[in-house]
């Protein structure tokens, strides 16, 4: 994870999706996979869950995340998910159930993740980047404007962020033609 330089444990596919969903998100500081059992007496006697994630924001709050499929929830499925948003509630944290991704928008995260390795994380060219397009342009140029777009396009697709604007990801990325609808930021991750 380019968020906390670690590992984070995902058990199915669309967990890893969301963790690196999650991962682009400038507000999120931290993310744990499995982070806790919760226990309560159920419908059908003792129950327990283990919820996908726990994300520590920006802010301080927490966000805890269960990954399902919208068709795909049992009644035993929202037992568990209204228990846990309960706990959050009492813990002062909040919670979500998330789906399934887009897939146009997760095609482009998991294109731009390959990105977000520490040797593209250059202050000094992200900064440069960051005057080049001040004024939109079309991405090859303002990368040109810098320097040798081999070396430069790799730190400008390392500082993009899914959440501004979050639309921005979910049209196809095709081509390197495009302007950018958000100028990279050097310093993101505060």
């Amino acid at each position: 994870m380019a968020t906390s330089g670690g590992t984070v444990s995902c058990e199915s596919h669309p967990e890893r999706h969301h963790a690196m969903l999650l991962d682009f998100d400038p507000q999120v500081r931290g993310l744990v996979g499995q982070p806790f059992r919760l226990f309560w007496p159920g419908r059908r006697g003792g129950r327990g869950h283990v919820p996908d994630f726990f994300v520590r924001l920006g802010d301080g709050g927490g966000l805890v995340v269960d990954v399902h499929p919208d068709g795909q929830i049992g009644p035993d499925d929202a037992e568990a998910f209204a228990a846990t948003a309960r706990a959050c509630e009492l813990a002062g944290w909040s919670f979500r159930r998330v789906g399934l991704i887009d897939p146009v928008l997760l095609a482009n995260v998991k294109w731009l993740a390959g990105y977000r390795h520490p040797r593209n994380q250059q202050n000094q060219v992200a900064r440069e980047l960051e005057e080049a397009f001040a004024q939109p342009m079309p991405l090859l140029a303002g990368a040109e404007r810098v320097g040798d777009r081999l070396a430069v396009l790799p730190v400008l697709l390392g500082y993009s962020t899914v959440s501004e604007p979050l639309g921005a990801l979910s049209s196809p990325v095709h081509g390197l033609g495009a302007t950018p609808d958000s100028r990279p930021t050097s310093d993101r991750r505060g």
